[in-house]
């Protein structure tokens, strides 16, 4: 391989409609097209097809958030168009089964191949210590034993087994190293008004404990966290920049041997509005969004080779690999270390089998993803994360027959389905049935990130839309609830006004149904605690689980039905 061939290896962007990227010889790019799986199968084919005409044939590796998903998120997952739609990752944790965690794995990885995805940009091993966050719903709760267990399951189910990649599996990239989700106020480090994780409570050995079954599974890869992790012995950059925890921490210490992939454009630049707020109705293509935290008076040539000085072996959602060639060149970069990328990258799709063949069956594909086996153990799945939170008077099962239904957020079909009658108005109905989910806040409107990740208060306030539909049925019918908990809500508010109240991590409404009729029973405890207040949530420390004084509802709690 030649020089410019090798650097071209430590990049891996976005794939665009475009093919010039591919033809300039890069060959690791993620996508993030939300098609029905026969169309995802033949645009990984055709950019299969333009890698095949490079100078030594080299095959792509397609990369993929997460798809599996009822709630699509920019920027961290992929709407799940075709594939079968399971909980999130926290009600993974409610179940706390890493056998069904580990199967489902196993069976995103089967959808992932069919379509072409050889790589997935998971699993998430951080904690949800600060409720505030907005990428709980993506982690397996507050507990690290419990993260740590169900991350490592996670990367056994995709990559094959639980001693490395096998030729038919997906490879894990476990992410993001370390102490990512520790952030004060819940503020996210997409954002330069989050860049800093914090450590009030010396938990940082949480954090990477957490990681440890998936680097004992061997996943391919790791990928540093964007915050500036604020500990003593770090230096004040974002992970993808820090040697102390790319070679001291993670080589010297964990003794991980992976692929380290950067988060997506920690090398971009994010200067002028994007550090400020940009102004309403700017140009698009003028908006920067780069996360280059702590090195953004550094020009971008510079943090690019500093990345790779630290320990990253690839630039997620970069396309220059010019200053990579120019650095070894020069003699800043040895020839052994960009040797090294090279050789980790490309084991990787010999053990795929991608240089015998890269390409998917597109028909096959249709017939693979989202298939009744996986829409019926999803199903399954979605039943058992369902958290009882409130059953008074024991309303719970209930029997539908003749019962008259009044219902917000739920679709008549699958209540009727459920052996309810469906009427359009209180005065009529016999109960109500409720969708809502956790409130937030819009604190930066002219921050990029904020636009899609969630932040702010917790609690249902006054004017909250669903909860004076709550109080309003609640006056005249016995009200049924169900909470999608994206982020711990506090559900004071809602309790007093709810006969009965489930907990869900992302579910149908036939899930539901099925639980509040009897035809499931509610096992699923809770993976974080649910604050009793705005007060309690702020009086706790970023770095500590369950630590909120008197929580409404504590961490494990979940009710049954009696016998």
């Amino acid at each position: 391989m030649r020089l410019d061939e090798k650097a071209a290896v430590a990049v891996h962007p976005v794939m665009t409609d475009k093919d010039d990227v591919v033809k300039r010889g890069i060959i690791s790019m993620d996508s993030r097209y939300n098609a029905a799986p026969e169309k995802l199968a033949e645009r990984n084919n055709l950019a299969q097809e333009v890698a095949e005409t490079g100078r030594l044939g080299i095959p792509l590796t397609i990369s993929t958030d997460p798809r599996n998903v009822f709630v699509e998120t920019t920027q961290t997952n992929v709407a799940a168009t075709g594939f079968s739609k399971w909980p999130d990752a926290i009600g993974f944790a409610a179940i706390n089964d890493t056998a069904l965690t580990r199967r489902f794995a196993a069976i995103a990885a089967r959808e992932y191949r069919a379509v072409g995805f050889t790589m997935a940009l998971s699993p998430q091993a951080d904690l949800a210590t600060e409720p505030r966050w907005s990428r709980v719903s993506g982690t397996y709760g507050e507990d690290w034993r419990t993260v740590a267990r169900h991350a490592g399951a996670y990367v056994e189910g995709f990559q094959g087994s639980a001693r490395g990649l096998t030729r038919s599996g997906v490879a894990t990239i476990v992410k993001h190293f370390t102490g990512y989700g520790a952030q004060p106020e819940g503020l996210d480090s997409h954002n330069p008004y989050g860049r800093n994780s914090v450590y009030p409570g010396n938990r940082l050995g949480d954090f990477i404990a957490a990681f440890r079954p998936a680097f004992a599974a061997r996943s391919t890869g790791v990928m540093p966290t964007y915050s500036i992790i604020r500990a003593p012995g770090y230096e004040p950059v974002a992970g993808g920049f820090s040697k102390h925890l790319l070679q001291d921490v993670l080589r010297e210490q964990e003794k991980f041997e992976g692929i380290v992939l950067s988060d997506f454009g920690i090398v971009q630049d994010c200067s002028g509005g994007c550090q400020t707020g940009y102004k309403p109705g700017l140009d698009r293509r003028e908006i920067q969004f780069g996360k280059p935290w702590g090195m953004e008076e550094v020009p971008k040539n510079e943090r690019i080779v500093r990345a790779i000085e630290a320990g990253v072996d690839q630039l997620g959602d970069e396309t220059d690999f010019k200053p990579i060639a120019d650095a070894v060149k020069s003699g800043r970069l040895s020839q052994a270390r960009l040797d090294g990328i090279v050789r980790k990258v490309m084991t990787v799709k010999f053990k795929q089998g991608l240089f015998e063949n890269p390409y998917v069956d597109p028909a096959a594909a249709s017939r693979i993803v989202g298939q009744s086996a996986f829409r019926d153990a999803a199903l399954d799945a979605q039943q058992r994360s369902l958290v009882l939170l409130e059953n008074r008077g024991n309303l719970l099962p209930l029997v539908p027959a003749g019962k008259k239904v009044f219902l917000r957020n739920v679709d008549p079909a699958a209540a009727r389905a459920a052996g309810f009658t469906v009427v359009d108005k209180l005065a009529n109905a016999d109960l109500a049935i409720m969708r809502t989910v956790t409130p937030h806040q819009q604190l930066h409107p002219y921050h990029v990130g904020a636009h899609f990740l969630h932040e702010g208060d917790l609690d249902f306030k006054d004017d909250n839309a669903d909860l004076k539909a709550i109080r309003e049925a609640s006056e005249k019918v016995p009200v049924i609830a169900s909470i999608y908990l994206e982020r711990p809500a506090i559900l004071t508010n809602v309790r007093s006004s709810t006969t009965a109240l489930i907990g869900n991590f992302g579910a149908s409404d036939e899930a539901i149904l099925n639980l509040i009729i009897g035809k499931v029973r509610p096992t699923a405890k809770l993976p974080f605690e649910l604050p009793s207040s705005m007060e309690a949530v702020r009086q706790q420390k970023e770095d500590v689980a369950y630590d909120s004084p008197k929580p409404l509802y504590p961490y494990g709690f979940g009710l049954q039905f009696k016998p």
